[in-house]
């Protein structure tokens, strides 16, 4: 099962290579924790990168991302689908989500860099 767990390290998703998963994003504000519902045209990405580290493993190292999906912003769901895990190996990565207001152009990080955890499987899709 594919989950998102809140840890020290920020909100880890794991899910097994090859998997299909709808997660729900729920946005609100910090002052008072009130739900902030986006506009139709805003823009919500999400983003993972190889958690790949400099050779004194004091950093991350700038790559590029293997995996960016756009949310509908009027469903509030990033759905993963078995493509984009199916080529990554077995480990953790790096996600992200930005958003982006269309009224005004406004960026802000939403979730900050985060585990992506990309898991084993032991059955057979052939059901054998």
């Amino acid at each position: 099962m594919s989950c998102i767990n809140e840890d020290k390290r920020g909100p880890v998703i794991s899910i097994p290579r090859g998997d299909d998963k709808i997660y729900p994003i729920g946005m609100r504000y910090e002052e008072d924790g009130t739900t902030y519902t986006p506009a139709a045209d805003d823009t919500i990405v999400f983003s993972v990168k190889p958690a790949e580290m400099n050779a004194e493993k004091t950093e991350y190292l700038e790559t590029d991302p293997i995996i960016v999906k756009n949310i509908d912003p009027t469903t509030m769901e990033l759905h993963l689908e078995p493509a984009d895990t199916a080529d990554l190996g077995f480990g953790t990565y790096l996600y992200d989500m930005l958003y982006i207001r269309a009224e005004d152009g406004w960026h802000e990080t939403i979730i900050e860099v985060s585990p992506f955890v990309v898991g084993r499987e032991v059955h057979s899709d052939r059901g054998e």
